[in-house]
């Protein structure tokens, strides 16, 4: 259960640093078109895409998520950075909570035996 004990940190750090930013750092540029906000959408597709991978995992009765290739995880970044920025900062840090705790209940949901086999894999 350590992973969970993990996970609810996490979230309260992102809490944390999403409560510290002023707007204009939600908005300012950290890497070339990656804004604050941009970001924070980003980790909150992310998050959402984990959860749909569990579920549909525990849906189909196979072991672990399917994989996703790193190369393909760059190209859907590429693709979804000008969507990402449509999202408003405020709403985008609202998504990445929203989404942290999502998927965070999936895995604190799952059993000990699909923890381990993913620890495995």
């Amino acid at each position: 259960m350590d992973h969970i004990e993990r996970n609810a940190r996490s979230r309260l750090r992102l809490q944390k640093v999403i409560d510290e930013l002023a707007d204009d750092q939600l908005t300012g540029t950290t890497d070339g078109p990656w804004t604050s906000g941009v970001l924070l959408a980003h980790m909150a597709s992310w998050d959402r895409f984990v959860k749909e991978r569990w579920e549909h995992a525990l849906r189909s009765q196979i072991p672990t998520p399917v994989l996703v290739d790193l190369g393909l995880a760059d190209l859907v970044n590429d693709a979804s950075v000008p969507g990402w920025s449509l999202i408003p900062p405020q709403g985008a840090a609202r998504m990445a909570l929203a989404a942290a705790d999502e998927v965070d209940g999936v895995i604190a949901a799952l059993t000990d035996d699909a923890v381990e086999t993913l620890l495995a894999a």
